[in-house]
């Protein structure tokens, strides 16, 4: 069962991925995301996808400066840190930030 902590990281980070911003900072959650370079973030998504390990789609519908919407279902299997089947089977609604 996944808690408010663990959805509220998973949310932030699929906001960085799709707003081309590099994913830095998320302590010992995934080390796959300790990267600097927007590039090697996309790069270890895909392999993250690859392993059957992570799957993240959905659609940023409007980002500007004081606002970003995303429409976002997030799938995980299994990590690392013991997160396991998480669905999101339907699009959530906006989240605004």
């Amino acid at each position: 069962m996944i808690n408010n902590f663990q959805r509220n990281i998973l949310n932030y980070l699929y906001l960085m991925y799709k707003s081309g911003s590099p994913v830095c900072e998320f302590g010992n959650f995934i080390t796959y995301f300790k990267e600097c370079s927007q590039d090697k973030l996309i790069k270890n998504l895909k392999k993250l996808s690859k392993m059957n390990l992570i799957q993240i789609q959905g659609d940023l519908v409007e980002k500007q400066l004081d606002k970003v919407q995303v429409n976002y279902s997030i799938f995980i299997k299994i990590t690392d840190y013991g997160i396991t089947n998480i669905e999101y089977p339907k699009k959530s609604p906006w989240i605004e930030f």
